[in-house]
């Protein structure tokens, strides 16, 4: 299992220059797990507010 961390900049631009190779770099991850038992598991921060 992979626990990645804070994901969500890189993933929301995919296309940007600075962004692909990790993009791309997650996709080929997720290509080559799907032949094994292993998981990728990504989180995020959510801001709470008040209500």
């Amino acid at each position: 299992m992979f626990v990645l961390r804070d994901l969500h900049p890189f993933v929301k631009n995919p296309t940007t220059e600075k962004n692909a190779p990790i993009v791309r770099e997650l996709r080929n991850l997720t290509q080559e797990l799907k032949r094994s038992r292993k998981i990728i598991i990504t989180t995020r921060v959510v801001a709470q507010r008040k209500i």
